[in-house]
């Protein structure tokens, strides 16, 4: 019964998510959509601390059980994801190579406002991803196991989650999902994945 409960408040938490991801994209100034996309992520947090079956879930913290040296590395291979993103070349080839199904992007900011969105909101996007797709997540699915199986299919949903982006972006953020689990697995705690998922994102909208 709990698993039920827990399964359903997951789905039902993506749902409401997709659902701003919607009136999101129907936003045509760059303000308004950061906006949308901030309220999405703090609702669905609320939501979670809300929810009976996820809310000792979502906020539950755990030591860290690596040490600096291979959270460096870590980090660095972090970085080393971005690569397919931040080098236009690559990026272009790749997109060219696949079946353009955008259907919208993330606006261009300047000034003050994209200093807030690269702090703030980036850390808030980190935040809300980590929590919902790799700590809820991973007990969501827990019924096939901690291995290959529930890090596939949390990554896959974490993939589909970016569905307006793209089909090379979906592939992308499947394979930063698996990286992302990898690493909340190895480390314990959630917050290595939460600094290197913020810091990916920095490095690809700076």
């Amino acid at each position: 019964m709990m698993r039920r409960g827990l399964f359903t408040s997951f789905f039902a938490i993506l749902a409401v998510s997709v659902l701003f991801q919607l009136w999101r994209l129907s936003q045509v100034d760059p303000g308004a959509w950061l906006s949308v996309d901030y309220l999405m992520r703090t609702t669905v947090l609320i939501a979670l601390a809300a929810a009976r079956p996820t809310r000792h879930i979502a906020f539950k913290t755990r030591a860290l059980q690596i040490g600096k040296a291979e959270l460096l590395l870590w980090l660095l291979g972090a970085a080393a994801i971005t690569v397919p993103f931040t080098y236009e070349p690559l990026w272009r080839a790749i997109e060219a190579s696949m079946l353009d199904i955008r259907v919208g992007g993330v606006p261009r900011t300047t000034g003050a406002r994209h200093f807030i969105d690269l702090t703030f909101g980036l850390l808030l996007v980190a935040i809300h991803e980590e929590i919902l797709f790799r700590r809820v997540a991973r007990v969501v699915f827990r019924h096939l196991g901690d291995g290959a199986a529930m890090i596939a299919v949390s990554s896959i949903i974490f993939g589909l989650f970016h569905w307006w982006t793209g089909l090379p972006n979906m592939i992308l953020a499947t394979l930063a999902g698996a990286f992302l689990m990898l690493l909340y697995r190895r480390a314990g705690a959630l917050w290595p994945a939460i600094v290197a998922h913020y810091l990916m994102d920095f490095w690809i909208f700076l």
